[in-house]
């Protein structure tokens, strides 16, 4: 993979959306998120969910009003790459956003509009993880 400037100022919003998603900055997260934001989850069972932008600020403002602790910023960037124009990274975590310990690989699509590079599509592969799973 031949890198770039953009591809850089991809990863580095990548970056960005983990520390401020971890922390639950909504409005940080309101300026990395494309107004057209679509999120897919596709679980272990093979159900998928998706959310837009409004469901996706009202989980992460649900979350910073409650108290909830941070979420872990691990990731392990497995690709990315920027266009002139557009963007795509597919990043590996372990957190727990709900109920459950959760190893998620996210496949995310940025547009460079407005000046900045914004998400416009997540979508997340999700599979439980145990105690043990977890350490390693």
């Amino acid at each position: 993979m031949r890198k770039n400037q953009n591809t850089e100022e991809v990863r580095q919003t990548i970056e960005r959306l983990i520390e401020n998603g971890s922390q639950y900055n909504v409005d940080e997260l309101d300026r990395i998120y494309h107004d057209d934001l679509t999120i897919v989850k596709i679980d272990e069972v093979g159900e998928v969910t998706a959310i837009d932008k409004a469901e996706n600020m009202a989980l992460f403002r649900e979350k910073r009003d409650s108290g909830a602790e941070p979420l872990s910023t691990e990731a392990e960037f497995n690709y990315a790459s920027g266009g002139s124009d557009t963007g795509h990274v597919i990043v590996t975590r372990k957190m727990q956003l709900q109920s459950r310990l959760e190893k998620s690989v996210f496949s995310i699509h940025l547009v460079q509009e407005d000046g900045r590079w914004q998400v416009i599509q997540e979508t997340a592969f999700v599979q439980p993880i145990s105690a043990d799973e977890a350490s390693k």
